[in-house]
C-alpha cells in the first residue's frame, strides 16, 4: 500500500509537469492549423461542458470514502451494494445530463447567434454533441474510478492519465494535419477517453474482482452520501464559475476572437494554481491528527505560517517571472495576436496570491469540519462575479471579465475568509501577513531590478528567452535565500540542493 501511495503521489507531480509541458507545446501547434475564431469556439464549448461537470455533485470522492469503509469491515454484500447504489445515482445523473443536453442544444443559436458566424455555430453544435456524449460516458462509469481509488491502485490510474496526456495531442495534431478542422481535437479526446474508461472497467472487474449488485436500497447510505457530498458540490460550483463562465459570457457578448485570447489566459492561470495546491494537500492528515488530540492552535498556526511562507516564495517566483518575461513568452509561444492574454492573466494572478499562499487553511477547515462557511461564501461571491462579468464584458471585453474575477477573489478569498480564519478558527492572520511583508522587500527588489534589466534585452527568440529565465530563477533564489529565508527554509532548501548535487556527482 505504501508503495502505491508513493507511486501515486510521484506520478501526480510527474503528470502535472507533463501536462504543462505538453500544453505549452500543443497549443501553438493547434493554432497553426485553425483560425483564432475556431479556437474560440473550442474554448466556449469546452467551458460549457466543464460547467456541466458540477453534475458529478462531488460524488467521486464520496463514493470512494464509503466504499472504503465497507471494505475495512470486510462486508462483501455492503461493498456490492455501495457500488450498486453509486451506479444507480450516476445513472440518474446521466439521464438528467442527457435531458439538459437536449435543452441546451437549441439554445446555442439564441445565445451565440449575435457573435458567432453561421459556420462557427455549426462547429459549436458539432463539438457540443461529441463533448456531451463524452461527458455522459465518463460520468456514468465513475463508479469504477471510485472502486479503483478505494483499492489504492493509484499508479494504475495515474499511468492511464499520463498516457492520455501524451497521446491526446499526438492524435489531435494528426487529425488536424489532414482535416484542418477543430472538431477533430474533440474527437481525439473522446476516443482516448473511451479507451481509458474501458481499461478502468476491465481492470475493476478482472483485476480487482469487484461486484456490483443492489441487494437493498440503503436509505442511510443515500442520505450520508448526499450530506457528505453537498459542500464538495458547492466548492465545485465555485470553481467552475470562477474559471469557466467568463469564457461562456465572452463568447455570447464579445465573440470568438476575444474568447480565444481569454482562453489562453485561463490556461496560464490554471497552471499558476496547480503549483500551490499540491503543497498544501499533503498536510491534511497531520493537521487532522493534531485537531483530534487538542484544540490548541499553536502547532497548527506554526504549520499554517511555515507552509504559507514557502508557498509565497514559489508563487512570487512564478508571478515575478511572468511579469518580467510574460509578454515575450506569449509572443514566442502563440504569437502577438494573443498578447492581451498577458494582461488578462495578470489581473487575476495578483489577487490570487492570497488564497494560493493560504491553501493550508482549507485543510485546517476540513480537519475541524468547519468548511461549510467557506463553501457558502465562495458560492455567493462566485455568483456575484458572474453578475458583474456580464455588463463589464459588454463594456470592456476580456478586461471586464478579468477585473470582475480579480475583485471577487480579493473580496471573498482575500478579506472575508481571513476574517473568518481569525475570528472563528483561531488562525493568527495578522502574524501571518506580518511574516509575508517581512519577506517581500528582497522579493520585490530582485523582481524590479530584473524587470528593468530585461527591458534592455527584449527578445522574440526562444533560445535567448529560456537562458534569461534560468538566470532570473538563480538570481531570485540567491537573493531570497540570503535576505528572506528563515532557518527552517534555509535547512529545507539547502538540504534539497545538496541532494541534487550529490545525485549529479554519482
Amino acid at each position: 500500500m505504501i508503495n502505491q501511495r508513493k507511486a501515486g503521489a510521484t506520478l501526480s507531480y510527474v503528470n502535472m509537469f507533463l501536462s504543462i509541458i505538453v500544453g505549452f507545446i500543443n497549443l501553438p501547434l493547434i493554432l497553426r492549423f485553425v483560425t483564432k475564431g475556431d479556437y474560440g469556439v473550442y474554448v466556449i464549448m469546452g467551458s460549457l461542458i466543464a460547467v456541466m461537470g458540477v453534475m458529478d455533485f462531488g460524488l467521486a470522492g464520496t463514493m470512494t470514502r464509503y466504499y472504503t469503509k465497507s471494505m475495512t469491515i470486510h462486508d462483501d454484500e455492503k461493498q456490492e451494494n455501495t457500488l450498486a447504489t453509486g451506479a444507480v445515482i450516476y445513472g440518474i445523473i446521466s439521464l438528467v445530463a442527457i435531458a439538459v443536453g437536449f435543452i441546451l442544444y437549441p439554445l446555442l443559436d439564441k445565445v451565440y447567434a449575435a457573435e458567432l458566424t453561421v459556420r462557427e455555430l455549426v462547429l459549436a453544435k458539432q463539438m457540443f454533441i461529441i463533448m456531451m456524449g463524452n461527458f455522459i460516458i465518463s460520468i456514468s462509469t465513475n463508479v469504477f474510478n471510485s472502486a479503483i481509488m478505494a483499492h489504492e491502485k493509484f499508479a494504475f490510474l495515474k499511468i492511464i492519465e499520463m498516457m492520455k496526456t501524451i497521446l491526446n495531442p499526438v492524435l489531435a495534431i494528426t487529425f488536424l494535419f489532414y482535416t484542418k478542422n477543430i472538431v477533430y481535437v474533440v474527437v481525439a479526446h473522446s476516443i482516448l477517453n473511451v479507451i481509458a474508461v474501458t481499461l478502468r472497467m476491465v481492470y475493476a472487474f478482472t483485476g480487482l474482482k469487484i461486484k456490483i449488485k443492489l441487494h437493498y436500497f440503503d436509505k442511510e447510505l443515500f442520505k450520508a452520501i448526499s450530506a457528505f457530498a453537498f459542500f464538495i458540490f458547492l466548492n465545485m460550483i465555485m470553481d467552475r464559475i470562477y474559471w469557466q463562465t467568463d469564457n461562456l459570457i465572452l463568447g455570447a457578448v464579445a465573440g470568438t476572437a476575444v474568447t480565444a485570447i481569454y482562453g489562453i489566459a485561463t490556461t496560464l492561470n490554471r497552471y499558476y494554481l496547480n503549483f500551490s495546491s499540491n503543497i498544501a494537500s499533503v498536510f491534511l492528515p497531520k493537521i487532522t491528527a493534531i485537531s483530534s488530540k487538542t484544540d490548541d492552535m499553536k502547532e497548527i498556526n506554526e504549520i499554517f505560517i511555515r507552509i504559507g511562507r514557502i508557498q509565497y516564495i514559489i508563487i512570487m517566483l512564478i508571478l515575478s517571472g511572468f511579469i518580467i518575461f510574460g509578454r515575450e513568452f506569449i509572443i514566442v509561444w502563440v504569437g502577438p495576436d494573443f498578447l492581451e492574454a498577458y494582461y488578462f492573466s495578470l489581473i487575476v494572478m495578483v489577487p490570487l496570491i492570497i488564497p494560493l499562499i493560504q491553501n493550508t487553511g482549507i485543510s485546517i477547515l476540513q480537519a475541524k469540519n468547519k468548511h461549510a462557511f467557506r463553501s457558502i461564501v465562495y458560492v455567493i461571491i462566485a455568483a456575484l462575479n458572474v453578475g458583474a462579468s456580464i455588463p463589464l464584458a459588454k463594456l470592456y471585453g476580456g478586461y471586464g471579465c478579468a477585473a470582475a474575477t480579480g475583485v471577487s477573489l480579493l473580496i471573498g478569498q482575500g478579506i472575508i475568509i481571513n476574517i473568518y480564519y481569525e475570528k472563528k478558527i483561531g488562525l493568527e492572520i495578522r502574524k501571518f501577513f506580518k511574516q509575508i511583508l517581512l519577506m517581500s522587500a528582497p522579493i520585490f527588489a530582485v523582481g524590479i531590478a530584473s524587470y528593468f534589466l530585461n527591458t534592455l534585452m527584449i527578445t522574440e527568440k526562444l533560445y535567448i528567452l529560456i537562458p534569461k529565465i534560468f538566470v532570473f530563477i538563480i538570481l531570485y533564489f540567491l537573493v531570497v535565500s540570503r535576505f528572506a529565508f528563515n532557518q527552517y527554509e534555509k535547512d529545507s532548501f539547502g538540504g534539497f540542493a545538496k541532494k541534487i548535487l550529490w545525485r549529479a556527482r554519482k
